[in-house]
């Protein structure tokens, strides 16, 4: 049968030219000879050959792309394919048609020709015994390498050839392979269709080659839906490690695959991320936010958590977690480690030993998450819509209240989110071991990413998928978290108990009615409705779909376990149900086309003005005004209102060493919970408050100024400050700074048991 040899160049004119020197040598009677020039600079030229060669050429498209430029211009019945590398040996072309039959695919053999290099060596090695291994274990990934492969040419081309997706040389064969499988027909083997490899590598286009391979693996596995967790076994690199008896090349080439991998992976993603990252920061830049005060909910905490790791480690882990933990809280009485998990306080640490810790450094993460958690928006809407209203959707994610107000304060509520979309992007890939790791990472870095519980149960019922009930791979999750996460609330439990009031449970009609007025009423009724709605709309029309059932099962889990299971007062903790509800708005959008423009900006009319400013109360001027007047080796502070965390925060900023003891009026002068229920102030009459004064070594006592509800002991404080023994040292916008006129006790046991029976044992 005629045969028509097929080879893509570039670049490479000595090996071109060697390898058609080489096919002067064939003994099969009658072929012909395509090299297809892939746009090398110098154009390939070649003289008078015994054989029919033509040349074509064509702009830069990759291997793949040149393979079939010469398939589609052959004129055999069989289309053999090289690389410009090869040198076929003479008998080469016989025995792969002598093997070839129909329905089947046909690889020769090939043998290294440059046994002095290592890399060359190595990879062949590598590729042979990769080979041998997929067929020994009759692996799906069982392939024939491009550089010597012979196939029938009209099924060529009714599969359409090499996937012109591949970057460089990288996986194309490996593609074609798989889809002639599937389409029913068989491989067979040419032991004697020898060529000769000349390919020799340098340490740096080892590396490269390999990458290349990751990255077209990542193209091969995205495009069947597979990932290689599937495939992968240890006896499979323990066997190449065997054959090739090189480990460190095993580990440089299989960590360059990884990186290439994680790389194609992530390059959908790069372009939006770095767009919205940018919106992000002149977001959080526009709101003075990087300069102002650390004044949100539980900012305060969750930044001076992450000081307290830092400053753990700068000092050599000096003692037990803990015991480091309550005498950092003798002098910043702000350390909630134990009230939330710590998987962010500890991030927090290793950030702040590379960056001073500053609003700035703090909210510079807050940023990354919010722009991964636009991307995954955008992302999931990519693939069915166009990549303008895609965009603009994940964009939402900055200008709806919610997110922007998020966006602007040192909280976990955005982590958690972005976990749980981390964890719900597994399920509905059904890859439910990597679900159970985020949701374990999740939890551990807060409780309210227990909605992750009820995602399973929910995208079940909504998708109608019963029969995962039977799979033992659905049920590992619980064997993780349990694993991974369950260990810290046992042994933190008693530090969170602050977080439940005894009493009577509300009924369910009163956490509903209170879910839905913070999640729905808070302000703004129209936008949240708008976007269920949409929502809804998004995810009927797309109700067959893995993915979005799992969308919906979270946004509907983030609802029903602040309803249900913590049911909570303050609409930031539904952050985690925003991006779902987008993604699936964003379905419906879609269908709207040029429609949906419209009602995207009616949306962001909805969301309010995005030009919002974060409050700055001076604390800064405040700080170093006291720090630069106290002469006291060890002076002691009383904080009593809002100012505390304010104050506490800068102090935190300023003081690399602990030096100033401050106490918080709302710890000391009342008793509570640990989150300020059932408070009760200590004393009754301000002569009995002014004792507890006199008695007590404080130097200075803060007051803040804005107005504010204030309990019992505040206002008796007041009156006993401008009666008592203490004079208005400074004035500032939001405090009063009164200094003792007397000499005040010293700093000694009576103090420390007072912060140990009043404030620590109580955490």
């Amino acid at each position: 049968m005629r045969v028509s040899i097929i080879i893509p160049t570039y670049h490479r004119p000595e090996r071109i030219a060697a390898c058609l020197a080489a096919l002067e040598h064939l003994d099969y009677p009658t072929f012909e000879v395509i090299v297809v020039d892939d746009g090398s600079p110098v154009p390939v030229q070649s003289g008078p050959r015994p054989y029919p060669l033509r040349i074509l050429r064509q702009p830069n498209a990759g291997p793949a792309a040149a393979r079939n430029r010469g398939a589609a211009a052959a004129q055999g019945e069989l289309l053999a394919f090289l690389d410009d590398d090869c040198r076929p040996l003479p008998g080469w072309l016989t025995a792969l048609t002598a093997a070839w039959q129909k329905g089947a695919l046909v690889g020769g053999a090939t043998r290294n020709a440059c046994p002095q290099n290592p890399y060359s060596t190595f990879n062949q090695q590598l590729l042979d015994s990769a080979r041998n291994w997929f067929r020994q274990h009759s692996s799906p990934l069982d392939f024939l390498p491009s550089n010597n492969l012979l196939v029938e040419a009209a099924a060529y081309r009714r599969l359409h050839g090499f996937g012109e997706s591949y970057p460089l040389a990288a996986a194309e064969d490996r593609d074609l392979c798989a889809r002639w499988l599937q389409d029913g027909g068989t491989f067979r083997l040419a032991p004697d269709a020898w060529i000769d490899h000349d390919h020799p590598q340098t340490f740096t286009s080892f590396l490269r080659m390999h990458y290349s391979y990751g990255r077209g693996a990542a193209i091969f596995h995205s495009s069947r839906g597979t990932h290689p967790g599937q495939f992968a076994a240890s006896s499979f690199y323990l066997y190449l490690w065997q054959q090739t008896g090189a480990l460190a090349l095993l580990v440089l080439s299989q960590s360059a695959v990884v990186c290439g991998y994680a790389y194609q992976g992530v390059r959908p993603w790069i372009l939006p991320f770095f767009a919205y990252l940018l919106l992000a920061c002149a977001g959080q830049f526009q709101s003075g936010a990087w300069h102002a005060d650390l004044s949100g909910p539980d900012e305060v905490p969750h930044f001076i958590n992450g000081v307290v790791v830092k400053q753990y480690l700068v000092d050599g882990l000096p003692q037990s977690p803990l015991n480091f933990a309550r005498d950092y809280y003798q002098h910043y009485p702000k350390v909630a480690i134990g009230h939330w998990p710590p998987l962010y306080s500890i991030l927090q640490g290793l950030w702040f030993l590379i960056v001073s810790p500053s609003p700035f450094t703090a909210l510079l993460p807050i940023a990354f998450i919010f722009a991964a958690l636009s991307t995954i928006v955008y992302r999931q809407l990519a693939d069915h819509s166009p990549a303008w209203l895609a965009f603009a959707t994940g964009a939402l994610m900055l200008i709806l209240p919610l997110g922007r107000d998020a966006l602007h304060e040192v909280m976990l509520e955005p982590i958690c989110a972005l976990l749980l979309a981390f964890a719900t992007l597994s399920f509905a890939g059904f890859r439910f071991v990597s679900f159970g790791l985020w949701s374990a990472i999740a939890l551990l870095t807060k409780a309210n990413a227990g909605a992750a519980a009820l995602v399973p149960p929910l995208a079940i019922l909504i998708g109608n998928r019963w029969h995962l009930l039977l799979s033992f791979r659905f049920w590992t999750p619980v064997a993780i978290v349990g694993v991974l996460a369950f260990p810290w609330y046992w042994f933190a439990g008693p530090y969170m108990a602050g977080e439940w009031v005894p009493g009577p449970a509300p009924s369910f009609a009163e956490s509903a009615l209170r879910a839905f007025r913070f999640a729905f009423l808070s302000g703004m009724a129209p936008l949240p409705l708008t976007l269920i709605l949409l929502a809804l709309a998004g995810w009927w029309l797309r109700r067959k779909d893995a993915s979005a059932a799992a969308w919906a099962s979270l946004a509907i889990a983030v609802l029903l376990f602040h309803t249900v299971v913590s049911p909570h007062g303050e609409s930031r903790f539904y952050l985690s149900a925003t991006a779902p509800i987008l993604i699936l708005a964003g379905s419906a959008l879609a269908r709207l086309r040029l429609a949906a423009v419209p009602v995207l900006l009616g949306l962001a009319i909805l969301s309010g003005n995005p030009l919002v400013t974060k409050p700055d109360y001076g604390a800064t001027a405040l700080v170093q005004q006291l720090r630069a007047a106290s002469t006291e080796t060890r002076p002691v502070a009383l904080l009593a209102g809002d100012a505390e965390g304010l104050v506490i925060a800068e102090f935190v900023q300023q003081e690399s060493r602990p030096k100033w003891y401050l106490v918080r009026a709302s710890k000391v002068l009342a008793s509570s919970t640990w989150i300020g229920l059932r408070y009760e102030s200590r004393f009754g009459t301000p002569a009995q408050l002014a004792a507890y004064l006199d008695s007590m070594p404080f130097t200075t006592v803060i007051i803040d100024t804005r107005p504010a509800g204030e309990p019992l002991d505040q206002v008796m404080l007041r009156e006993v400050l401008r009666t008592g023994p203490w004079r208005i040292a400074a004035r500032h916008p939001s405090a009063i700074v009164y200094a003792r006129t007397t000499p005040a006790p010293p700093v000694g046991s009576f103090f420390r048991n007072e912060l140990e029976t009043r404030v620590l044992r109580r955490r």
